[in-house]
């Protein structure tokens, strides 16, 4: 005769005071579950792991620098807002505050998701004016580029 099938709910938000996260944490069961000695089964039927960070996390991501060239460079740092996005939820936010540190619209931006590429270019009259674009690298920063 086979015994019914018991589940366990387990929620790190019920952790106990003791446990050290919420990824390393002890959860004390509110009844004790006693099986047979022999035939006993266990098994992982399902998990949940629920996404519990922003995509753009202040001080951690959030800053872009880049630089326009014409007749020399210029640098700039623009601040994304940290949130959660989507390709082009993210391309939309790095024109916005790209062209807020100008006070201009310069930029635009679309999402390729089948590829998953954003790409950024800059609209007339900048386009025309043979200024060019570009992105600064960890290794630019840790030059000591200058940026405004």
């Amino acid at each position: 005769m086979a015994l019914p099938v018991k589940k366990i709910y387990v929620d790190s938000a019920f952790k106990e005071s003791s446990s050290t996260s919420n990824s390393n944490c002890s959860i004390a069961l509110r009844e004790s579950f006693y099986f047979p000695d022999e035939g006993t089964v266990m098994m992982l039927d399902d998990v949940s792991i629920p996404h519990s960070w922003f995509s753009v996390e202040v001080g951690i991501n959030d800053r872009l620098f880049f630089a326009i060239e014409n007749d020399g460079f210029s640098w700039y740092a623009a601040t994304l807002t940290s949130q959660n996005y989507d390709g082009a939820s993210l391309a939309a936010e790095i024109v916005t505050q790209m062209n807020a540190v100008f006070g201009a619209a310069l930029m635009e931006g679309t999402d390729d998701a089948t590829n998953n590429v954003i790409s950024m270019s800059l609209v007339e009259p900048y386009l025309s004016d043979n200024h060019t674009l570009g992105f600064l690298t960890a290794l630019d920063l840790s030059r000591g580029y200058l940026v405004t």
